[in-house]
C-alpha cells in the first residue's frame, strides 16, 4: 500500500466513530429484540464493540510510535 493510498488519521477517527455507533445500535436492537428484554444481551454486544475499537485505537498508536522512533 502506498503512502498516498493510506487513509488520512482524520478519515480512520470517523470510521471508528461508525464503528462505535453500528456497536450501539447493534446493542439497543440486542437488548429489545428477541422474546423478552435482556439488558445483558445489549451490555455484551456494546462491551465487545468497545473492546475491539479500543484494540484497534492501541495497536494505531503502538505502529505510530514505532514509525516515528525509526
Amino acid at each position: 500500500m502506498t503512502l498516498e493510498s493510506r487513509p488520512s488519521g482524520g478519515n480512520i477517527k470517523w470510521i471508528m466513530l461508525a464503528v462505535i455507533v453500528w456497536g450501539i445500535i447493534l446493542a439497543i436492537g440486542a437488548s429489545l429484540y428477541g422474546s423478552k428484554v435482556d439488558i445483558m444481551r445489549g451490555v455484551i454486544v456494546a462491551t465487545i464493540a468497545f473492546l475491539f475499537i479500543g484494540f484497534w485505537g492501541l495497536m494505531m498508536l503502538t505502529h505510530k510510535r514505532t514509525r516515528e522512533a525509526k
